[in-house]
């Protein structure tokens, strides 16, 4: 019988650690860079999501030039996280701000969709 893995909080340092790791297997150069800043009561939350043709995935400490820097509340990162919220839907309400070529985020989908998919597992464990 595998271990039962520990809860871990929503954009912890061990949360951006094991999404990296989940992501990590869908490698390849990246296209484009997206700074992901989650505003919440304790300080920003900063992480990189590096975008190939098929795949994204997370970098907790990137340090990559950034193409587009997508912003939001921790509320509304953690409903969009959770399936509560369609991120088209934040974006139209305003509560997603973002800077620079937005249309890339439309040509990406395939690819981040397919990372929500891979997350799966950790959100399932996660704490909100």
């Amino acid at each position: 019988m595998p271990a039962c893995r520990p809860v871990v909080r929503f954009l912890s340092n061990e949360w951006l650690s094991e999404a990296a790791d989940l992501t990590a297997a869908d490698g390849g150069s990246a296209v484009w860079v997206v700074e992901q800043v989650v505003r919440s009561a304790g300080g920003d939350v900063r992480y990189q999501v590096h975008v190939t043709a098929d795949a994204a995935r997370i970098e907790p400490q990137g340090s990559a030039e950034v193409d587009l820097e997508i912003a939001e509340d921790y509320g509304v990162a953690a409903a969009i996280s959770r399936g509560e919220l369609d991120p088209g839907v934040a974006l139209a309400r305003g509560s997603i701000t973002v800077r620079g070529d937005a249309g890339r985020m439309a040509a990406a989908a395939d690819s981040l969709a397919r990372m929500t998919d891979v997350l799966a597992p950790l959100r399932a464990r996660t704490e909100y």
